[in-house]
C-alpha cells in the first residue's frame, strides 16, 4: 500500500520473540511515521500515519460527519483487487482469488507461465508447449473451469493482455512476475466480455533499481520402464523401443533487466531483454508413447497400430487398367508384392510426432512511471515477443484422396520393371496410354525432409496511463492499450500432388528418363520420379516437388478506459451503522478488435481454404460499482457490506444492449467468521475470429441412409433432411462414404453467450490460531447459448431421427441429386462450424487453508492448501440432449480428458534463518476417474464398452521438491526437482485421449508426460 519513496530511509525496530501478527507490527513500525491498518481476516495493510493539521485560530466548528485524512498511497499497483474497479484500503474481493507469489513461481520452477497456472485445481490446460499438430498455433493460453480459452480474461497489471482469441502468455516476462491472481467466476460487470470463466491478473515488478540477471537450465530425466507397453511392442518389427534411461528436453533461459529512478525519485524507468529456447521431444523417446495404443472391446488387451496405407514403401491401387481395384507394394526387388503381405509393408507413422516442440522466444519491454503530483502519475509500457516454434512429424505423406481421379502413369514408363508394367497397362505396355492409380507413401529417402509446420507470433503491446488523486477522495484513471498480433502458420516440405503427377509421365530420351512435361514445354523444371522402387527416388525430385504454404493471420485491439472511482464518506453518504461510507467506480470503455488474413495462393488452393478475410468489430461500455458497508462493530456483526455492480455494452455488429449485472455479499458475524455470496450474470460477445474466419469445403466419413435404389432410412425419415418424395430411392451415396461439409469457425450471425455465476463461502480466521485460515466455497457456472461447433455427422443423424429445425437447417442436399455431395452452385453438404449450441455447466466447492507457524531457532513453516471438489462439468451440445456431466470420468464418447471428482496442492514451504534458505515440497493430487464409455449416462445408449485394462485411471500423487538460497549479497540459486519420482503418465488406447490418433496415448495436459523435470536458477542482482 506504500510507495518506495514514501518507505525509503525508513527503518523498523528491532523485534525479537512471539507476537501475533497485529502485535508485531504495530512494535515494528512505532515511530517510524508507518502504521498497520487490519482490513479483513488475515490482511493488513502498511500506511503512511496521519499527518496532524496545524493548530487553527479559526472558530471551532462541529461537524456532523467526522472526517479522517489519510496520505494518499501514490504506487501504482496501490490498492489493486482482481474483481472490482473500486480503490479502497479495506476492499477484498467476494469470490476466492488465488495468488501466486514470485516466490511460488521461483520455487515451482517454471519456465513457462501456462505451466504453473495449469498445475492449479481450477484450471485445465488448453494450448501449452506439448499441443502437436498441423495446426497448432503456438500461443500459450489459460483455460479455467474446463470453459475454454476464450471464456477466460487475462490481464497485465490489470489491463487486457491481447485480443482473447489470440492471448499469448510468452510476451509476459516470468521473471518480472511479482504475483498472480486468478479469479474465478464470471467478471463480466467489472472487465467486460470474455471474463466468465474468470480472470488471471500478472502483476509485474516494475519498482526496482540496478540490474537484474535472471537465468535458467533445465531437462528432462525418465526411465522408459513400462514393462507391459515394452512387450507389445516388441511385436512389431518395424516399431523401435527407446532406450531405457533418457536426458532430453533442455530448456535454458535469461532475463536481464536493468531500472533506475530519476527526477528525485519521482520517476522510475525500467527495460528488461528475455530469451527462452528448448529442444524437441519427440513420441518415440517415450516407450509409452512409441506407437499407437489400440484395443479391442472383448479383452482389452492393448496392442499397437500401423499403417499399410501410409507405408514407406509405396501402395498402389489401380483405378483403370488390367489390375482395377487390387493393391499392391513396392517391393526391394522392383517388383509389385500382393495385399496379403501388406504386414510386412506397414509402418509406424507416429514415432517423428513432437511431444514437446522446438522453440525460440525473444522478447523486450520498457516501463516508464512518473508521478508529477497526486493528481497526475504517468506510466507507458512497451512489450514485444517474438516466438518461433515448429512442430515435426515423419516425411511427406500422399494420401489416396490426392489428386482426383488418380494419378496418371504412362505405360512407356522407364521406371517400371517388366513385371509392374504387366500388371498396370497388361496388353498397352510400351505404348503412351495413361494409367489412373491411387499411390499413398511416406515420401523419404535421399533428398527428403521431415514434414514441419511452423508458427511464428510477434506481439507488440504499449499502454499509456495517468492517474491521481482529485479532490480528496476521487481517484481517476485513463488508460490507452493498443495490441497488436501477427501470427503466421506454415506447412514445409509438402510434395506438390501436381508437380508428381506431371513427374510421372516419363519416356527415355537418349537413354535418360525424361518428363513429357519438359519436352512438351508446359514444365522444364519437372523432374522424374521413380516411386517403383523404394528410396528409388532422385534427390533433386524433391527440391522440385516440395511446396511450402503460407497463412497468417493479424489481430488487432485498441482498449480505452477511463475509470473515476470515489469514497462518499466524507459527503456523508454512510450507513448509520458503519463508519466508512458508500464507494462507488464509474467508467467508460470503448474495444475495438480488428482481423485481418493473408493467404498465399498455393496455400489457397492445397488447403481448399476460403479467401482471405478482414473484419472488425467495436464496443462501447458504460459500467458502475457500488460498494456499501451496512454495519460495522455491533454485536453478532462484526461487518456486513453490500456490492453490486452493472455494465451496459453496445457492440457495433448487434444493436442491441447487452447488460451484465453483479451482486455481493461480505457479512463478518465475528472477526474470525466471514460469509460471502456472490451473484453474477456474465455474458461473453463472439470474438473476432468467430465472426469472421472463412469457410472451406471438406468431407466426412458418412453412408447416406436415404442413398441407392433401397435405402435404409424410411421416406418420412428422409424426408426430414430434405429429400423429395420424386428423389427418394433415387440418390447416390457419397464418394467412399466420404460426404461434404461446408463451414468453419466463422459466423457472423453468432449471438452473445449468457452465463450465471453462484459462488457462496465461508472463511475461518481464528484469533486464537495467528497464521491460521481455511475457507470453502460453493461455485456454480452456467452458460446458456455458447459457442461451439457443430458436427456433421451428429446433427445428420438427429435431423433424421426428430426432424427439429435446429438441425435440419444445416443439412443441404444438392438440388438436382438430393446427394450430400456436389458442386457449390447445386448445394450438396451439412454445415459445420462455429454456432450458438445449447449449455455449458461447471459446478464444485473451492478450498483454501493455510498455516504459517514459528519454529523458533529453525524459522519458520508455511502449509498451504488449495484444492478443488468437482460436482459437475459438461452440458448439453443441442436443446434436446441429457445433460451431461463428467465428473469423475474421462475418455469417450463425450468426457476425453479425465475430469477427477478432487484434485489438490499441498505446499509445506520451511524458511530457514540462514542465507534465506527456503526448502519447498509440493505434493500435487490428481484423483481417479472412469472411463465414459462404461457408464450408462454417458454411453449415449450404446452398450457398455469392456476395455478391462482402461476403465479405470488411478490416483496420481506427484512431488515437487524446490530449494533456494543466498550464496552472496545479491545473488540466490534455486534448484527444482518437479515430478520427483519420475511417474509414468496413464496409458490409454489414442483415441481415447481425445477422438483422434493425433496424440501419444496419455493426457499430457493432466499429468506430466515426459518424467522427472529438473531445473537449476539463479538471480543475480547489483
Amino acid at each position: 500500500m506504500l510507495s518506495a519513496a514514501a518507505a525509503r530511509g525508513r527503518r523498523t525496530n528491532a523485534l525479537n520473540g512471539t507476537f501475533d501478527v497485529g502485535q508485531g507490527l504495530e512494535l515494528l513500525l512505532k515511530g517510524t511515521g508507518l502504521r498497520a491498518r487490519h482490513l479483513a481476516p488475515g490482511i493488513y495493510a502498511v500506511t503512511l500515519e496521519p499527518r496532524p493539521r496545524p493548530p487553527s485560530t479559526a472558530p471551532v466548528v462541529i461537524q456532523s460527519v467526522p472526517s479522517t485524512q489519510v496520505a494518499a498511497p501514490t504506487s501504482l499497483d496501490e490498492l489493486v483487487v482482481t474483481g472490482t474497479r473500486i480503490r479502497r484500503a479495506n476492499t477484498t474481493a467476494a469470490a476466492p482469488v488465488t495468488t501466486l507469489s514470485q516466490a511460488d513461481l521461483r520455487l515451482s520452477g517454471v519456465l513457462n507461465l501456462e505451466e504453473a497456472i495449469n498445475r492449479l485445481p481450477e484450471a485445465r490446460a488448453d494450448s501449452t508447449q506439448f499441443t502437436n499438430g498441423s495446426d497448432a498455433d503456438g500461443r500459450a493460453q489459460i483455460n479455467l473451469r474446463n470453459l475454454g480459452h476464450q471464456r477466460t480474461l487475462v490481464l497485465l497489471d490489470g489491463e487486457r493482455l491481447a485480443p482473447v482469441q489470440a492471448v499469448d502468455l510468452n510476451i509476459i516476462p516470468a521473471a518480472l512476475v511479482r504475483r498472480v491472481d486468478i479469479l474465478t467466476g464470471g467478471a463480466s460487470t467489472t472487465y467486460g466480455s470474455d471474463a466468465v470463466a474468470g480472470v488471471v491478473n500478472f502483476m509485474l515488478d516494475r519498482d526496482f533499481e540496478g540490474v537484474r540477471i535472471d537465468g535458467g537450465y533445465s531437462v528432462y530425466q525418465h526411465a522408459n520402464d513400462d514393462v507391459a507397453v515394452r512387450g507389445v511392442v516388441a511385436e512389431f518389427a518395424n516399431i523401435r523401443a527407446p532406450a531405457e534411461r533418457v536426458t532430453d528436453g533442455v530448456r535454458k533461459d535469461l532475463t536481464i533487466a536493468a531500472g533506475r529512478r530519476f527526477a528525485g525519485g519521482r520517476g522510475e524507468i525500467a527495460l528488461f531483454g528475455a530469451y527462452r529456447s528448448q529442444d524437441p521431444v519427440q513420441w518415440k523417446d517415450r516407450d509409452f508413447s512409441a506407437c499407437r495404443i489400440i484395443a479391442s472391446e472383448d479383452n482389452g488387451a492393448p496392442s499397437c497400430a500401423v499403417s499399410a496405407l501410409y507405408t514407406h514403401h509405396g501402395r498402389f491401387r489401380p483405378l483403370t487398367g488390367p489390375s482395377a481395384g487390387q493393391v499392391f507394394y513396392t517391393g526391394a526387388d522392383g517388383a509389385f508384392a500382393p495385399e496379403a503381405d501388406r504386414d510386412l509393408y506397414a509402418a509406424n507413422t507416429r514415432e517423428n510426432f513432437n511431444f514437446m516442440r522446438s522453440d525460440e522466444r525473444r522478447s523486450a519491454g520498457a516501463f516508464v512511471n512518473f508521478g508529477a503530483s497526486r493528481a497526475a502519475q504517468f506510466r507507458a509500457s512497451l512489450l514485444y515477443m517474438k516466438d518461433a516454434t515448429y512442430s515435426q512429424f515423419y516425411p511427406y505423406i500422399n494420401t489416396a484422396e490426392v489428386p482426383a481421379g488418380g494419378f496418371q502413369v504412362n505405360c512407356r514408363n522407364p521406371f517400371l520393371s517388366p513385371s509392374q508394367a504387366a500388371l498396370l497397362c497388361g496388353s498397352a505396355v510400351g505404348s503412351d496410354q495413361l494409367v489412373s492409380t491411387q499411390y499413398t507413401a511416406i515420401m523419404g529417402g535421399p533428398g527428403s525432409r521431415p514434414l514441419r509446420a511452423e508458427a511464428i507470433n510477434q506481439d507488440y503491446r504499449i499502454s499509456l496511463g495517468l492517474s491521481g488523486e482529485v479532490f480528496d477522495h476521487w481517484h481517476y484513471d485513463l488508460s490507452a492499450i493498443r495490441s497488436t498480433v501477427f501470427s503466421s502458420l506454415s506447412d514445409s516440405n509438402e510434395v506438390d500432388p501436381s508437380r508428381l503427377n506431371k513427374a510421372l509421365n516419363v519416356e527415355l530420351v537418349d537413354g535418360i528418363p525424361t518428363c513429357v512435361a519438359k519436352l512438351n514445354g508446359t514444365d522444364r523444371a519437372c523432374v522424374p520420379a521413380d516411386i517403383f522402387r523404394q528410396n528409388g527416388l532422385d534427390p533433386h525430385f524433391y527440391a522440385y516437388a516440395y511446396r511450402d504454404y503460407v497463412w497468417a493471420n493479424h489481430y488487432g485491439q485498441t482498449d480505452l478506459i477511463a475509470n473515476l472511482s470515489g469514497d462518499l464518506t466524507s459527503y456523508g453518504v454512510k450507513s448509520p451503522w458503519a463508519g466508512q461510507g458508500v464507494a462507488v467506480a464509474l467508467g467508460v470503455e470503448y474495444r475495438a478488435d480488428s482481423l485481418k488474413q493473408k493467404i498465399d495462393p498455393a496455400a489457397l488452393e492445397f488447403e481448399q481454404l476460403s479467401p482471405p478475410l478482414r473484419g472488425r468489430q467495436s464496443v462501447r461500455e458504460f459500467y458502475g460499482e457500488l460498494q456499501a458497508p451496512i454495519a460495522e462493530g455491533r454485536p453478532w456483526i462484526e461487518r456486513l457490506e453490500i456490492n453490486a455492480g452493472v455494465r451496459y455494452s453496445n457492440y457495433n455488429t448487434d444493436h442491441s444492449l447487452l447488460a451484465t449485472r453483479k451482486y455481493e455479499l461480505q457479512y463478518q458475524p465475528t472477526a474470525d467468521w466471514l460469509v460471502r455470496a456472490s451473484l453474477n450474470k456474465a455474458a461473453r460477445a463472439p470474438n473476432i475470429s468467430e465472426l469472421y474466419t472463412g469457410s472451406t469445403y471438406g468431407v466426412i466419413g458418412l453412408s447416406d441412409p436415404c442413398s441407392g435404389s433401397s435405402p435404409a432410412a424410411s421416406l418420412i425419415a428422409c424426408q426430414r433432411t430434405g429429400v423429395t418424395a420424386a428423389q427418394y430411392g433415387h440418390i447416390p451415396n457419397c464418394p467412399d462414404q466420404l460426404c461434404q461439409t461446408y463451414g468453419g469457425n466463422g459466423n457472423r450471425s453468432l449471438r452473445p453467450e449468457n452465463a450465471r455465476t453462484r459462488t457462496i463461502g465461508l472463511v475461518y480466521t481464528p484469533r486464537g490460531l495467528p497464521g491460521f485460515s481455511v475457507s470453502a466455497d460453493y461455485y456454480r457456472i452456467a452458460v446458456k447459448g455458447y459457442i461451439g461447433p457443430i458436427l456433421a455427422d451428429s446433427v445428420f443423424q438427429s435431423c433424421l431421427s426428430t426432424g427439429q429445425d435446429y438441425y435440419c437447417r444445416f443439412v443441404h442436399r444438392s438440388a438436382d441429386t438430393g446427394a450430400l455431395f456436389g458442386s457449390p452452385a447445386t448445394g450438396g453438404y451439412i454445415a459445420t462450424g462455429a454456432q450458438n449450441t445449447a449449455l455449458l455447466i461447471n459446478e464444485g466447492v473451492d478450498v483454501q487453508a493455510s498455516y504459517d507457524m514459528s519454529l523458533g531457532a529453525l524459522g519458520r513453516l508455511g502449509l498451504n492448501l488449495t484444492g478443488m471438489r468437482l460436482i459437475t462439468t459438461g452440458g448439453r451440445s443441442a436443446p434436446d440432449d441429457p445433460l451431461r456431466n463428467c465428473a469423475g470420468y474421462f475418455g469417450p464418447p463425450q468426457c476425453y480428458a479425465p475430469q477427477p471428482l478432487w484434485r489438490h496442492n499441498l505446499a509445506a514451504t520451511w524458511r530457514l534463518p540462514w542465507r534465506e534458505a527456503v526448502v519447498s515440497l509440493n505434493w500435487r493430487h490428481v484423483g481417479p476417474t472412469r472411463l465414459a464409455a462404461n457408464s450408462s449416462a454417458l454411453s449415449a445408449g450404446a452398450p457398455p464398452y469392456a476395455y478391462p485394462s482402461f476403465a479405470r485411471l488411478e490416483a496420481y500423487d506427484y512431488l515437487d521438491l524446490g530449494i533456494s538460497m543466498r550464496l552472496r549479497p545479491g545473488l540466490t540459486i534455486r534448484l527444482v526437482a518437479n515430478n520427483l519420482f519420475d511417474l509414468t503418465p496413464p496409458v490409454v488406447p489414442s483415441t481415447f485421449v481425445d477422438g483422434t490418433t493425433n496424440n501419444p496415448n496419455t493426457y499430457t495436459g493432466t499429468y506430466d508426460p515426459l518424467g522427472r523435470d529438473l531445473h537449476l536458477a539463479f538471480s543475480l542482482g547489483f
